[in-house]
């Protein structure tokens, strides 16, 4: 008689399994959507309420004083370039002559320039580079340069610097105000306007036959060191 209700038992016992395995699924279902739900009204409050705070003390103070106005001025004392120890923090780039600097990321390059010649050509390119002067003292140059959207402040110290006979080379040191990582915008500012300084010096500045390349080629050699300490090699000869 059993064995004749068991069929009936083992469906209905399924049927039983699969309705709790269907409100299971309906349960966790909804706990994924509120947890969704919750997770992107915390996304919503962590990425626009300090864009909204953003935006109001720009319209209050104006963009470029929102980050001193929230984080105070930064470090923005006179570089000396003979005591100059960058910290460790890796949002600062310095290059800077063997014989000068006590730390830098890489050597300085030899321009086929004199140091006036060096300055003029500087003069033009912080003009084209729209950035804001700040001192221009002691024949060193601050200047302040700004990221387009968010307007982090990074400031940059040049110093032209006599080289040999009709030759200079320069120290610069760029650096971050706030935070401790910059992505590598630091470095890649300072190779891109030795770069881009190299290049209009070739072209204002007739290239004598016995220097040949050598101001382009040492100008390449230390935009490709990598961060770290200086080279132990000297400039090639001319």
């Amino acid at each position: 008689m059993f064995q004749l209700f068991q069929p009936k038992l083992d469906l209905d016992l399924s049927r039983d399994v699969a309705q709790v395995v269907r409100r299971l699924a309906r349960c966790g279902l909804r706990l994924i959507i509120s947890a969704m739900k919750v997770i992107v009204r915390v996304a919503v409050v962590v990425l626009f309420l300090p864009l909204l705070v953003y935006i109001g003390l720009a319209l209050a103070v104006g963009r470029d004083a929102v980050w001193a106005t929230l984080l105070g001025p930064g470090e923005r004392g006179p570089v000396a370039f003979e005591t100059l120890e960058p910290p460790g923090r890796p949002n600062r780039y310095l290059v800077c002559p063997r014989d000068l600097c006590r730390r830098a990321a890489a050597e300085s390059p030899i321009f086929a320039a004199s140091v006036a010649e060096q300055r003029r050509a500087w003069d033009r390119l912080l003009d084209r580079e729209g950035a804001r002067r700040l001192r221009d003292e002691g024949g060193q140059i601050e200047v302040e340069v700004r990221t387009p959207w968010l307007r982090f402040p990074d400031l940059v110290t040049i110093r032209p610097i006599p080289s040999e006979a009709d030759r200079s080379t320069v120290a610069v040191y760029s650096r971050s105000l706030y935070g401790h990582s910059d992505f590598g915008v630091n470095a890649a500012r300072v190779r891109a306007w030795l770069r881009a300084l190299t290049t209009d010096l070739s072209a204002i500045i007739p290239l004598r036959p016995e220097q040949g390349s050598h101001g382009s080629r040492a100008s390449e050699d230390a935009l490709q060191e990598p961060a770290g300490p200086m080279r132990p090699e000297a400039p090639e000869s001319p």
